[in-house]
């Protein structure tokens, strides 16, 4: 998932060099809730309830920064740059993937089969990419058409949202969560950054509209039957107004950006979690260290640079 600051003009197109540390924070957030979610976190239920599609919000978060990086791919002939896209997205991922990985298969095979199969809880990052080579196919079939592919991407995200209160609705597969969140997140990069020629009154917009979206999560979870709010209203309306409006906020913290850093391995190292707790270890407050540890190992440079008065 691309961590960068956005900017720009008709596309929301993020500078490479700098991050925007609100999204970072966000991204940190996020995966806690996960964890939490999951049970590994020791206080679940005393002072913090489970959290609901979480998921989606890194979805919609990954459509929101697809363009811009398969853009840099798009002058190589379209099968290198294609290929060089998606090695550099998985490349990214790193040891820290690799560890996950390996014990999810480990649990599916020498265990058990549980939770979402062969590659347990990093079960999204194949759909993530299924994701991305469906939106390299539509810019090959669009021509590179900004509105024809900027459309076609929104159809995919009503349709699947629609297919979600379908049959499938209780018990909807990966693919079908991955096509109802991560177009619409493209699709999202199509609305321009807000601009005001004053900037107090462009940076008092942009609040109100952060403090709104959040203030709505916590009215309508209260109003809105369950079904509704975790399909409708997280995905559709608040994930992307949430990604929205922090990106148009320069914001850079070093401690956020380290704390974002450690969003994929909280992800992935669940799945070490879940392979410990199936060979009989259940400690919950010795397994939530031991991941908070794993994920502060795996990520010396950004450690160093929480330090680093160059950083």
């Amino acid at each position: 998932m691309n961590n960068e600051i956005v900017r720009g003009s008709v596309v929301n197109t993020p500078s490479v060099h700098k991050k925007n540390s609100l999204i970072e924070l966000l991204r940190f957030l996020c995966a806690f809730v996960v964890v939490n979610g999951h049970g590994y976190f020791p206080w679940r239920g005393k002072y913090f309830s489970s959290g609901t599609l979480i998921v989606e919000f890194f979805f919609v978060l990954s459509g929101f920064f697809f363009l811009n990086s398969y853009k840099k791919e798009e002058t190589s002939p379209f099968f290198k740059g294609s290929l060089n896209f998606l090695w550099k997205r998985l490349k990214s991922l790193g040891l820290v993937f690799l560890v996950g990985v390996s014990f999810a298969v480990a649990r599916f095979i020498l265990v058990k089969g549980v939770d979402a199969g062969f590659f347990g809880y990093l079960w999204y990052v194949p759909q993530m990419f299924i994701g991305y080579v469906i939106f390299i196919l539509l810019r090959k079939i669009t021509h590179k058409r900004e509105n024809w592919f900027f459309i076609a991407c929104a159809i995919i995200s009503v349709v699947f949202i629609a297919v979600r209160f379908s049959v499938y609705a209780l018990n909807s597969w990966g693919i079908i969560r991955m096509l109802s969140s991560m177009p619409l997140g493209v699709a999202l990069s199509k609305l321009p950054p807000i601009r005001h020629k004053k900037s107090l009154y462009k940076n008092i917009f942009i609040a109100v509209g952060f403090v709104v979206s959040l203030a709505g999560a916590s009215l309508f979870a209260g109003i809105l039957p369950r079904f509704w709010y975790n399909q409708l209203f997280l995905t559709a309306l608040f994930y992307p107004a949430l990604i929205y409006f922090a990106a148009q906020i320069t914001f850079s913290n070093r401690i956020c950006d380290y704390l974002g850093s450690l969003s994929f391995g909280l992800y992935s190292f669940q799945c070490v979690l879940g392979f410990i707790e199936e060979c009989g270890f259940t400690n919950v407050y010795v397994l939530f260290f031991l991941l908070i540890a794993l994920c502060i190992v795996s990520t010396p440079n950004a450690f160093r640079k929480l330090f680093s008065k160059n950083a």
